[in-house]
Parts: structure tokens; C-alpha cells; sequence
């Protein structure tokens, strides 16, 4: 239903019947985007689904309010929620809130190229941008098959120092 997915299977029509390969989209990885206000957008497995075939997987959830250029820009509710498997690699995405339909992008690539999260933890984000939410999220998620993690509220056992990002101060919100 989405014009970029028909343009997609067109292209691989084409080069299938031409060069005699076979190649498919993997409709897995196909992100949407709702523009309301705020945006909604998403890629890949949701809960309900997930819950529905019994597979377990983790969550990691990011208030927009603990993303430091939030408290520069007015209105800027919403969440990004990332679900994972036993070895780390991202599943679904759900993001409401300002720049959804930009912030869905880097995981959609990752889950296209199967990259987990801990490769995703060695790009660099700028500061005092909403991509900066992508480090701050994949911090609070910890490996382990089943395991549900608020960032708010991590696992008695504390990552070594040294193995977590170093990033600038958080600015004080702005009302």
C-alpha cells in the first residue's frame, strides 16, 4: 500500500525478468510513517505480535523528555520504543513524537542489514539532536532473552564505565 514499497518490488520485477536473478523485498523491514501531529512511524514486529506467537523478546523505552534538545523545542511529547532479541538485534521500532518519520530511518537500516544494537552504539549521534535519543535508548537495553529494561530503572548490575558512551552534560530544560 505504500507508494515507495510498489516502486521497490518494480525495480526487483525488472531486474529479475532482465538479468535473471532473484531477488525479494523483505517485507519485515518496511517502515511506515503516519504524519499527524505528533508523527507516528514504526518498522518490524510489534508486541502484540510477538506476544501472539509466545516468542520472547526485550523492550527499551525513551520518553522524548530524556532526549537533551527536548527541553529546547516546545511540544516535543512522545516515546521511542525498540524491541530486541536474546542476541541483540533490533526487531521492531515504534516512535511517537516530533521527527518520527525521520528518527525511524537508522533503524531501519539496521534491521535491514541485521546490525545490532551494539554496532548501532559505536556510531557517533550529534548533540542536541533527536538521533542523539538512539544512544540514549540502546544504553538502557541489556541482552537477554524474555527481559523487559526501563532505562529509568536498570538491572542492579551496572555496566562497567568504561564500556558506556561518553557524552556531553544534559542542558537544563528551558520552560
Amino acid at each position: 500500500p505504500f507508494v515507495y514499497v510498489g516502486a521497490r518490488e518494480g525495480k526487483l520485477a525488472v531486474r529479475n525478468a532482465l538479468l535473471s536473478e532473484n531477488n525479494k523485498l523483505n517485507y519485515n523491514v518496511v517502515p511506515y510513517v503516519v504524519f499527524t501531529d505528533p508523527q507516528v512511524s514504526g518498522v518490524g514486529a510489534g508486541e502484540r505480535f510477538l506476544k501472539g506467537l509466545e516468542i520472547e523478546y526485550g523492550k527499551s523505552v525513551l520518553d522524548y523528555n530524556d532526549i537533551p534538545i527536548a527541553g529546547l523545542i516546545p511540544n516535543t511529547k512522545g516515546f521511542i520504543k525498540v524491541l530486541f532479541s536474546h542476541n541483540g538485534k533490533i526487531i521492531g521500532v515504534r516512535i511517537i513524537g516530533k521527527l518520527a518519520g525521520e528518527l525511524i530511518t537508522p533503524y531501519t537500516i539496521a534491521m535491514g542489514l541485521g546490525v545490532s544494537k551494539d554496532k548501532l552504539m559505536d556510531v557517533l549521534y550529534p548533540f542536541l539532536t533527536f538521533s542523539e535519543g538512539i544512544i540514549e535508548l540502546l544504553c538502557g537495553i541489556k541482552v537477554g532473552a524474555g527481559i523487559s529494561i526501563d532505562p529509568k530503572n536498570p538491572s542492579p548490575r551496572k555496566p562497567s564505565p568504561l564500556l558506556m558512551p561518553v557524552r556531553p552534560p544534559i542542558l537544563p530544560r528551558v520552560p
